[in-house]
């Protein structure tokens, strides 16, 4: 069975002409042994990050 970890992402997205959301980067802030703890953090740094206008903050899974 794999094991997998979770890590916060920041997302960047651009809108092409037809409105559709391409995402053009992801930048790690750190990896978590599961979804709690990633969440948790994803929670804390929400709070404490300014965000442009097309930037998000996903926890996802990773394999490495």
């Amino acid at each position: 069975m794999m094991e997998y970890l979770w890590a916060i992402f920041v997302v960047t997205a651009l809108t092409n002409g037809s409105g559709d959301q391409k995402y053009t980067r992801i930048d790690c802030l750190g990896t978590y042994d599961n979804r709690v703890t990633c969440e948790e953090s994803l929670n804390q740094f929400v709070q404490a990050y300014t965000f442009a206008d097309n930037e998000t903050a996903w926890c996802l899974k990773v394999d490495q």
